[in-house]
């Protein structure tokens, strides 16, 4: 049995890793406040600094592009798996509120988080807790908004993994939208219980299982203690 099987299973890694390693980005910011953006310098892979290139399977197709007056990250995927991720210790009680920029312009048409055969989404935003616990926020195909998928993998990754839909389907493609969600709010409900330390976070993108094409962009990600509207 391969236990790599899953879109996310690979952030099991990710989430023993980030307890050890200090974050680059964060340490000067207040606690819990964090900006995590795409401005830093790119390496040869297209990556900026300090983001990480995780694949799974397939080729990455990455890039760094203006956009939005801002730098963005564009994300192409054909039949692959793959992820930009970095460590960090932001203390999610302090700032709750996670705001971010997306824009898919292709997704995957049978793409469905409800099914593993189906599991395929031009982009993710994965949130590893302290305590190996997932948070992944996702725009799907077919899933309706507000559907809530269980993607645990136990012994020997023992993972939780918690997929909430916050987007789905063609209405918005092609255009910036902007999400906000209170991340307390979300864990409490999924996990029923309170968070700990965000200890890394992940932008994937995944068309391997339907054998499909996606892309997208994601823009600036931000923690702060300001008010959410979800």
């Amino acid at each position: 049995m391969n236990v790599w099987g899953s879109s996310t299973v690979s952030l099991a890694l990710l989430v023993c890793l980030c307890a050890l390693i200090p974050s680059r980005d964060t340490e000067a910011a207040p606690p819990g406040a964090a900006v995590f953006d795409f401005a830093g310098p790119v390496n040869e892979q297209g990556v900026p600094a300090p983001w990480e290139l995780k694949v799974k399977s397939g080729e990455a197709q990455v890039a760094i592009v203006e956009d939005m007056q801002t730098k963005a990250l564009h994300l192409s995927c054909r039949d692959a798996s793959f992820a930009v991720e970095q460590a960090t210790n932001a203390e999610v009680q302090r700032a709750p509120v996670l705001t971010w920029l997306w824009k898919a312009v292709r997704l995957p048409p049978r793409g469905d988080v409800r099914a593993s055969k189906t599991d395929d989404q031009a982009l993710q935003l994965l949130l590893a807790f302290d305590g190996k616990k997932v948070l992944s926020y996702v725009w799907g195909t077919q899933a309706p908004v507000d559907t809530v998928v269980d993607d645990s993998m136990g012994w020997p990754i023992n993972v939780t993994l918690k997929v909430l839909v916050v987007q789905s389907g063609e209405a918005d493609v092609g255009r910036w939208v902007t999400m906000t969600r209170n991340v307390v709010d979300d864990y409490r409900r999924l996990f029923q219980e309170e968070p700990g330390p965000l200890k890394g976070i992940r932008v994937q993108s995944n068309c391997q299982h339907t054998d499909a094409e996606a892309e997208g962009y994601m823009g600036p990600i931000h923690l702060s203690a300001g008010s959410s509207t979800q």
